[in-house]
């Protein structure tokens, strides 16, 4: 029977593969750790209590009404029509974390009432378009 020697196998020892498998999983339980949040899901830090908010963090999910819409497209820069709606579009979608199509389609309809309102209307304040 030939024996090989431990130089010259291609399968590392038990010794080895035990340490190997030991490293993996210490650092596999490192990375889920800091890629967890804690309870307080709200923490940017792992094992922190302290809320750090970041610039980009805004809440998603606010209910925009119609006249705050048309305030926005009120406050469009200069340019034609579809451009100032554009880009109130993409300012409310941005705010209440709805598409661009949606809020483009929520923002017309608006737009298409507040026109359908009389002058004398109590929401009737708007600008000519």
């Amino acid at each position: 029977m030939i024996t090989s020697s431990s130089s010259g196998s291609s399968r590392p020892s038990a010794k080895k593969t035990m340490k190997r498998t030991m490293f993996l999983r210490a650092m596999r339980d490192a990375r889920g750790a800091a890629s967890r949040p804690n309870d307080d899901s709200k923490t940017n830090e792992p094992l922190r209590g302290v809320r750090r908010p970041k610039g980009r963090e805004t809440p998603k999910d606010r209910k925009m009404t119609k006249d705050e819409m048309i305030e926005w497209f009120n406050a469009a820069p200069e340019g034609s029509r579809h451009q100032r709606t554009l880009w109130a579009a993409r300012k409310i979608a941005r705010l209440t974390g709805a598409t661009d199509g949606g809020a483009y389609r929520a923002l017309l309809i608006a737009l298409i009432e507040a026109e359908r309102l009389p002058w004398d209307h109590p929401r009737g304040h708007r600008r000519p378009m």
